[in-house]
């Protein structure tokens, strides 16, 4: 994740995606769930419902809007990255709204950029909890987020 590029994004707001229910789906939850407990206004935990979250996000003006969730890249579990909304091919999702459709609703109604960061999932069944390389990803996310918003 480029955190000097992000150290130059302006106002972030984080949005994290995720359903804690299937393994490593919850991942973007997670995220935002620490940064929230850790004292972050601007972070949004959707849950699997990132749709609900569109208004509040707008609310704040962000410069930057980072959508944190589980994408199928076909990479080793827990590789991240930072990508164009336009560039994330298909997905795995636990929500009603794809991620395009979130993305290009907040860029139609606000001059926040959108970013995907996006994170490799192991499994996204039934698991009781994420996969410990997932897990110390988004421990590192977490870490690094915490520099720039």
């Amino acid at each position: 994740m480029d955190t000097d590029r992000l150290k130059r994004a302006g106002r972030i707001v984080v949005m994290g995606v995720g359903n804690p229910d299937r393994g490593d789906d919850a991942v973007g939850a997670y995220v935002a769930e620490i940064l929230i407990n850790a004292g972050y206004s601007n972070v949004f935990n959707c849950l699997s419902v990132p749709e609900n979250y569109l208004v509040k996000v707008n609310a704040l003006n962000p410069d930057t809007i980072i959508i944190a969730d589980a994408v199928n890249m076909n990479e080793s579990p827990g590789f991240f990255k930072l990508i164009e909304p336009e560039k994330i091919q298909q997905g795995i999702t636990t929500h009603n709204a794809g991620l395009d459709m979130i993305a290009e609703f907040l860029r139609m109604s606000g001059k926040a950029e959108i970013l995907i960061l996006a994170i490799q999932p192991e499994t996204v069944s039934g698991a009781a909890s994420m996969g410990p390389a997932v897990k110390k990803a988004a421990d590192e996310i977490i870490e690094r987020l915490k520099e720039v918003i």
